[in-house]
């Protein structure tokens, strides 16, 4: 029997303690409304199957067969480092201008059922763009002061099969500036549609994310008077893990001193159950013998 989103009945309660099964933060009530639509729409993505919404012959397949499963046991990580190093003395009537970058991530490795070829893409371009822009604002140097620099690294986490996360710090240096300045560098990147995961396809549309993100941090003992307001902008800089969601945040953005560096909170499954989308919750969980892939490095 087919159903799919406004159909209700037992067939629906079925395919729905399937999902829940399965990890996807859904009611069994019967009625097919918009969270068993998304849900079932995020393990059509992850199967291979027509992303539609439409429990039809082939999904039910999949769902009583453990098609999740067998997916998330395909998923394998190596871990072959890749590092972008520039190191340039430009000079000009007497003037030099020095710039140092050394940037380092991994590359995942997916075998033998996604493609990775334009996540790496994805990867090195990220790296080529953090370079490109320091290297447009570095000053010249005079004597005695440090050159302008961008320096760090990004570390990858596969998480279940079909879901990585890469987060990490940059430190930047303007020459003759007064102290370095950390940049956040984030992206979720979707290996079953082969995308980066905007915020919109992280959370649920029209939820009110960054207010139930700002309340975590308040939780976390920060001042209420020096918290950032709860808007996208300031906390959109968000990784998947396995347990929830890494929230980093500058730490003008808590009232905080630049000396304090980037603060990380995490943001249990469970504070923002509500507000994320139940195929990203699941996604996460991972599945049967499956279950959360490993860190990288």
């Amino acid at each position: 029997m087919t159903v799919q989103l406004g159909s209700n009945g037992t067939e629906v309660s079925k395919v729905q303690q399937q999902l829940s099964a399965l990890g996807f933060p859904i009611s069994v009530n019967g009625v097919f409304g918009a969270t068993t639509d998304e849900a079932v729409r995020g393990f059509q993505l992850v199967t291979r199957l027509l992303v539609d919404g439409v429990v039809g012959t082939k999904t039910h397949s999949a769902l009583d067969n453990g098609h999740w499963e067998a997916i998330a046991d395909e998923a394998i990580t190596s871990l072959p480092q890749h590092r972008r190093r520039l190191d340039e003395s430009v000079e000009s009537v007497g003037v030099v201008t020095e710039f140092l970058a050394d940037v380092r991530w991994y590359r995942v490795v997916v075998t033998n059922f996604y493609t990775t070829a334009s996540l790496n893409t994805k990867l090195d371009v990220m790296a080529a763009a953090w370079i490109t822009n320091m290297k447009a604002r570095a000053q010249p140097v005079s004597f005695g002061d440090a050159p302008n620099s961008v320096t760090g690294a990004l570390e990858a986490t596969l998480i279940g099969a079909t879901l990585v996360s890469a987060a990490g710090q940059l430190s930047e240096f303007v020459s003759g500036a007064a102290h370095p300045n950390p940049r956040i560098v984030l992206a979720n990147m979707d290996l079953a549609s082969n995308k980066t995961l905007t915020g919109a396809e992280l959370f649920r549309t029209g939820s009110n994310w960054p207010t139930v993100l700002r309340n975590i941090v308040l939780l976390n003992g920060f001042d209420p008077a020096a918290v950032a307001p709860a808007s996208s902008s300031n906390y959109a800089q968000v990784a998947i893990t396995p347990n929830g969601l890494n929230l980093y945040l500058y730490p003008d953005q808590l009232g905080l001193p630049v000396a304090a560096g980037v603060q990380t909170l995490l943001c249990p499954w469970v504070k923002v159950e509500s507000v994320t989308r139940p195929s990203i919750i699941a996604r996460s969980l991972g599945a049967g013998s499956g279950g959360p892939g490993p860190h990288i490095p």
